[in-house]
């Protein structure tokens, strides 16, 4: 798995983890596309919200 697919997998498996400030490493919308698909990894973020609601309602 390249470095940037890696690090897009990471990011959005730990995004509720943690505060965005500007030390965060920065990708444009065109990098991720490169990456992973941009409808693989909303899906992905659809998926941590729900399992993270069901869980605390």
């Amino acid at each position: 798995m390249g470095n940037k697919k890696y690090f897009v997998i990471l990011h959005i498996d730990n995004m509720s983890e943690y505060q965005f400030d500007n030390n965060f490493p920065q990708m444009s919308f065109k990098e991720l596309e490169e990456c992973v698909p941009l409808e693989v990894a909303f899906e992905k973020l659809r998926d941590k919200a729900r399992k993270y609601y069901a869980s605390n309602s």
